[in-house]
C-alpha cells in the first residue's frame, strides 16, 4: 500500500543525535508514512542505528551508499519515495509528535495545494530540552503567489526541510550535486519557478539542531564560490522565472543577505588559503551579484574590505594585520568613525 508520507532522512555521521531523530518520527501521531533513511559511507555507526530500526519497524527503508554528499543522498532517497507526499528530516533534528497529522489536515482529501510552506522552524535548538510549541496567534492559510514565498512577509531562503512537496508535482526535482554549500538555495527556487499552489502554515514543527562540526557549521573558505553560485543562480531565477524586475532581486539579497555576507567574509577573512582561480572566481561573483542587482546591496564596510582586497592595497605590506581579528577590529572602528565624520553613514 502506497503511503501518504515520505520522510527523506541523509545520514551522515550523526550518531550521537540519530535515535531521537528516528523516535521522533516513530512518535508521530499521524502512522502512514515511510521514511527513506539514506546512509551517505557514514563511518560512526550510523548505519547500523539505521538498520537496527529498519529492522523493527518496516516503515523504516535504510539504503546504504558511498559517501556522495549530502545533494546525492537527498536524491536518492527522493528517487525511490513512494509517498504521495515527501518532506525531508536531517538526521540531527527532529519533527514535533504532531507534524505529520497537522500537515494531513491541510494536503488530505482533495486539497488543491501542491505543496506546503511551514513557518517559522526553531533554530539553534541545543539538543537538549523540546522547547515548549509556541501558542501562534494565527495559523495563516492561504494560496501564496511565487513573489509572496520569497519577498513576502513569511518568505523563506533554502532550506529544504519545513516544506512538505506534493511528489506528482515536485517528485522530479533533484539537489544539485556539484556544490556543497548553499545546494538547498537552488534546490528551493527551482521547486518555486514551478506552476504550483502553494500553502503557507505558521507552526513550529521542526528542530533544527545546529553543531559547530556540521557541513554548515564548519568555516571552509574553499566552499565560499560555491554558495556565492547559487546565490547567483537564485537571483537569475527570480529574473527569468519569477519577477524580471531588478527591484525584485534587490529586494532578495537585503531580505536573505547572509548567504552573500558571509561568504564574502570569510573568503576576505581568510583570503591567503584560496587559491589564484578562487580569488578570480570571487572578484567575478561579486561583479555578478552587483550586474543582477543593479548595485552595491549590502554595507560600506564590506565593500571597503572587498575594495582592498581586490585592489592589492596594503594585502602585500600587512597580512598578518589585515587577517588579524584585534586588527581588524580596530580597523573597523576607526573607519567607522571617519565615515561618520565624512557624513557616509
Amino acid at each position: 500500500m502506497t503511503p501518504f508520507f515520505s520522510i527523506i532522512i541523509p545520514v551522515y555521521n550523526v550518531a550521537p543525535y540519530l535515535r531521537e531523530c528516528l523516535d521522533s518520527v516513530l512518535s508521530q501521531t499521524f502512522t502512514d508514512w515511510e521514511a527513506l533513511c539514506v546512509d551517505d559511507g557514514s563511518t560512526d555507526g550510523s548505519g547500523t542505528i539505521l538498520d537496527e530500526y529498519a529492522a523493527k519497524d518496516k516503515r523504516f527503508r535504510v539504503i546504504h551508499q558511498k559517501n556522495a554528499g549530502v545533494s546525492a543522498a537527498r536524491n536518492v532517497g527522493l528517487a525511490n519515495a513512494e509517498g504521495e507526499w515527501f518532506l525531508y528530516l536531517d538526521g540531527d533534528d527532529v519533527l514535533r509528535m504532531d507534524a505529520l497529522g497537522t500537515f494531513l489536515t491541510y494536503v488530505g482529501g482533495t486539497s488543491s495545494f501542491d505543496g506546503i510552506l511551514v513557518q517559522p522552524f526553531i533554530p539553534h535548538w541545543n539538543g537538549q530540552d523540546i522547547p515548549a510549541k509556541k501558542v501562534v496567534t494565527q495559523v495563516l492559510v492561504e494560496k501564496a503567489s511565487k513573489k509572496d514565498l520569497f519577498l513576502g512577509p513569511y518568505a523563506a531562503n533554502g532550506f529544504p526541510f519545513s516544506r512538505v512537496y506534493r511528489r506528482s508535482v515536485f517528485g522530479q526535482l533533484r539537489f544539485r550535486c556539484d556544490i556543497a554549500m548553499a545546494e538547498d538555495v537552488c534546490f528551493w527556487f527551482d521547486a518555486l519557478c514551478l506552476d504550483a499552489r502553494w500553502l503557507i502554515l505558521r507552526a513550529e514543527y521542526y528542530l533544527y539542531r545546529q553543531r559547530p562540526d556540521s557541513a554548515c557549521g564548519i568555516k571552509n573558505p574553499h566552499r565560499c564560490t560555491q554558495a556565492l553560485d547559487a546565490v547567483i543562480h537564485a537571483l537569475r531565477d527570480i529574473g527569468s522565472r519569477i519577477d524580471p524586475s531588478g527591484e525584485s532581486r534587490l529586494k532578495y539579497l537585503r531580505r536573505f543577505p547572509y548567504t552573500v555576507v558571509y561568504n564574502l567574509n570569510l573568503a576576505i577573512a581568510r583570503y591567503n588559503e584560496l587559491s589564484c582561480n578562487e580569488r578570480i572566481r570571487i572578484k567575478e561573483q561579486v561583479a555578478e551579484i552587483i550586474g543582477e542587482a543593479g548595485c552595491w546591496p549590502f554595507g560600506m564596510w564590506l565593500k571597503m574590505k572587498l575594495w582592498i582586497v581586490a585592489e592589492g592595497k596594503w594585502l602585500a605590506l600587512l597580512p598578518s594585520v589585515m587577517f588579524c581579528e584585534r586588527s581588524y577590529l580596530l580597523a573597523r572602528r576607526i573607519v567607522g568613525a571617519l565615515c561618520r565624520k565624512m557624513g557616509l553613514r
